[in-house]
């Protein structure tokens, strides 16, 4: 299945964006088996979330950022407002604004799995990268 082929997959420094990641890993095989972003889904689940990945989330977030904006300088205010804009919009319950938090939560990190990008989704506030150690 091919997901959000429509968008930019490299951002301007050539990292993946938002929507290279969902490109790349939202069905990965390792031999006959999924292990992407939509492992756990059937079917029909895989192609409703592409649906909200490719007509809701993605447009949502390049209103806030540019198509070729790297995950890397994505923060959690960017996504905390793609859900408050899809909520305001559509008028979501909490459940749907929780599947929409899921599925923004599953992407990020297929990336950070595979090394693309730290993990700073939730903590660009408190942690500092350039001064850690390895400690």
């Amino acid at each position: 299945m091919i997901v959000a082929s429509q968008f930019p997959g490299t951002a301007y420094d050539a990292e993946p964006t938002f929507a290279g990641v969902i490109q790349k890993y939202f069905t990965e095989l390792q031999g006959n088996e999924n292990i992407g972003i939509s492992k756990n889904w059937n079917e029909k689940t895989a192609a409703g979330c592409k649906y909200d990945y490719e007509r809701r989330i993605i447009p949502t977030l390049n209103e806030l950022s540019s198509q070729t904006t790297p995950v890397h300088e994505l923060t959690s205010e960017h996504f905390e407002r793609v859900i408050e804009l899809l909520a305001e919009r559509n008028h979501y319950s909490d459940a749907t604004v929780g599947h929409y938090r899921h599925l923004i939560y599953v992407a990020y990190y297929a990336g950070v799995e595979r090394n693309l990008y730290p993990d700073k989704l939730f903590w660009e506030d408190s942690f500092d990268e350039s001064t850690a150690t390895e400690e």
